[in-house]
């Protein structure tokens, strides 16, 4: 479902989830203020998510860089490629030198 949206369409989504969400916990806060028994579990429970979002942001973060350092690979590896088949191009007789040096080079 997420996948036919397009990016317009996805950062209202996200930020409707976002808004909802803050205004629920505005809200429940509000509510619960007047309890002091239970100010000491919502600082732990506030803790523990905070930790496990730094985590999931790590994560994250780990991946997009391994692909980018893959992809800057390839890229490497296809133009070492390209001077190779160049030079190894100009070993050629003449007749065939300079029509395969002309194709590599288009």
């Amino acid at each position: 479902m997420f996948f036919r949206l397009n990016s317009l369409e996805l950062d209202l989504i996200v930020f409707a989830v976002l808004l909802g969400a803050t205004l629920l916990g505005a809200f429940a806060g509000r509510r619960l203020r007047s309890r002091t028994e239970l100010r000491e579990p919502f600082g732990v429970l506030q803790a523990a998510l905070l930790g496990l979002v730094a985590l999931v942001f790590a994560f994250g973060l780990s991946m997009a860089v391994g692909r980018y350092d893959s992809r800057r690979a390839a890229v490497v590896n296809d133009a070492n490629a390209i001077g190779t088949t160049y030079l190894r191009a100009q070993t050629l007789r003449e007749p065939i030198r300079t029509r395969s040096l002309r194709r590599l080079e288009q």
